[in-house]
């Protein structure tokens, strides 16, 4: 909407504004990033009842995922950070 003039701001994920800065490398220089983040997310996991995955199964396949650093390299590309489990 930004790019055809429709709106002067537009909120975008991060994952999003840098998927669309690679798509679209010849806009880049047209648009004013902010540095600011306004949101933070928090993602959660839903299993189906008598699924074969337990919950504290999956939450112990997650955990292995964070201590090893895969979990990172999962989400790095889409920017999204990985924080720690309060």
């Amino acid at each position: 909407m930004v790019a055809r003039g429709r709106a002067d701001i537009a909120l975008v994920t991060r994952s999003y504004l840098s998927d669309f800065m690679v798509r679209n490398a010849d806009m880049a220089g047209q648009f004013l990033v902010s540095e600011r983040i306004d949101q933070v997310y928090h993602h959660y996991a839903l299993l189906r009842p008598r699924h074969p995955i337990t919950g504290p199964a999956f939450a112990g396949t997650a955990q292995v995922l964070r201590d090893s650093g895969q979990m990172l390299k999962i989400f790095e590309p889409y920017r999204i950070d990985v924080t720690p489990v309060p």
